[in-house]
């Protein structure tokens, strides 16, 4: 059976190298390149976040992580993220980011400056995509304002905040103290979920 342009894309793009992969997403980042219909965006995000963690040296067959297919993956989810319009969707994007970024960092030490490797660049992701503002979220969570619609979000939120928490444990990350106050959170957030999870569902999800 012949494959679709998205298909026959998605096969050239996985055999190229992180070079080429890096100038075509920022093609598209910048509208100068179009993507064919059809093509597989969350098996690309899930294929170039793999090559990041376990890519095979060339000269040394050796697979090790590698910041070329880093940066690749980090465009890739930047690019998801702002192109959606589904707000959870956007914000899981966000946590795989920051999840990958992490990663990095334990594998090859924090650079601060890096575009990977800068915990820095951990902190700036958390606060520009933080969905409620923290005197908001334990006003709303005290008074059980949070509603099914809210979960998904929540749940997010919990795990990128446990994400985060391995940096700090690791001592690659010095939070500030909005941030330990966040860190303190998790278990109440997660406590929150529960709540919120035993509801009946009486309205639809939120975009």
């Amino acid at each position: 059976m012949e494959k679709s342009p998205g298909r026959e894309l998605e096969d050239h793009l996985r055999a190229a190298d992180a070079a080429t992969v890096q100038r075509w997403i920022d093609g598209v980042v910048a509208g100068t390149t179009q993507v064919p219909a059809g093509f597989n965006w969350i098996l690309f995000a899930q294929v170039t976040t793999g090559y990041a963690r376990s890519r095979r040296d060339p000269q040394t067959g050796v697979k090790t992580a590698n910041l070329a297919w880093a940066e690749v993956a980090l465009a890739v989810h930047a690019y998801l993220a702002a192109r959606s319009s589904l707000r959870y969707y956007a914000q899981n994007q966000v946590t795989e980011a920051i999840q990958l970024r992490i990663w990095m960092i334990q594998q090859l030490g924090a650079v601060a400056g890096h575009l990977v490797l800068d915990p820095e660049q951990v902190s700036r992701a958390f606060w520009d995509h933080l969905e409620w503002p923290l005197a908001e979220f334990t006003e709303r969570s005290a008074a059980g304002r949070f509603q099914p619609a809210d979960l998904a979000l929540l749940m997010d939120l919990w795990a990128r905040l446990g994400i985060i928490a391995r940096l700090v444990r690791s001592k690659h990350l010095v939070p500030s103290p909005e941030l330990r106050d966040w860190l303190a959170l998790r278990a109440a957030i997660y406590e929150t979920v529960g709540v919120v999870a035993s509801r009946p569902k009486t309205s639809p999800d939120r975009d």
